[in-house]
């Protein structure tokens, strides 16, 4: 890796809005900016975590509830994640599920 990450932010996992006024409204899209290839794996990661880990279940179900679409809750699993991520190698740290 040349570029050291110095936030999570560096790996630019978003969604936008399409929208032209008030008629036309879109569907979220998943933004195409950053690595693609992390990107896929983020996005097949956060499949799975949404639903075998207890705490990424729970973020979803509480997204869910409040109306987000399937695309919005996966990318937010997906910002969850990375920020899980950064936070476990800038701390040098082993992950530690949190029991319910």
């Amino acid at each position: 890796m040349t570029k050291m990450l110095t936030n999570s932010r560096n790996l630019l996992v978003s969604n936008y809005l399409t929208s032209s006024g008030t008629s036309v409204k879109g569907k979220p899209r998943i933004c195409k900016t950053g690595n693609a290839k992390l990107r896929r794996a983020l996005y097949m990661a956060a499949l799975t975590a949404k639903r075998k880990v207890p705490a990424f279940k729970e973020l979803a179900d509480r997204l869910e509830a409040r109306g987000k679409s399937g695309k919005q809750i996966i990318v937010a699993v997906m910002h969850k994640l990375v920020r899980l991520a950064y936070s476990l190698l800038k701390n040098q740290r082993p992950y530690q599920p949190v029991s319910a």
